[in-house]
């Protein structure tokens, strides 16, 4: 087993990082970080930066939208539509990736 580290760090107007390191899980453990907001309207839009500090592994993963009631939220990432709330990541070693639907 190995430590991870991951680092969300959560963009409205202004910045919210998160960062936490995982427990001892194996190198393919999953690991889950929730936000309980993010808003997208109004001229407001979060944006969601997803960083691998690993210079060595490359990671992937799956973000999943939900709406206020808990059913998946459909939405736009870089012009591809994810009907199923559920927008596929893959990060290179040292990656980072910026997500804003």
């Amino acid at each position: 087993m190995r430590r991870q580290w991951c680092v969300l760090a959560f963009l409205t107007g202004f910045l919210h990082v998160f960062l936490y390191q995982a427990e001892a899980q194996p190198a393919t453990g999953e690991i889950r970080g929730y936000f309980p907001q993010f808003v997208l309207g109004s001229g407001a839009q979060s944006t969601i930066v997803l960083v691998n500090p690993s210079a060595n592994s490359p990671v992937q993963g799956t973000i999943e939208f939900f709406d206020r009631l808990g059913n998946h939220w459909p939405v736009v990432v870089d012009q591809v539509p994810y009907g199923n709330g559920e927008v596929p990541f893959e990060l290179p070693a040292d990656g980072t990736r910026f997500v804003a639907p």
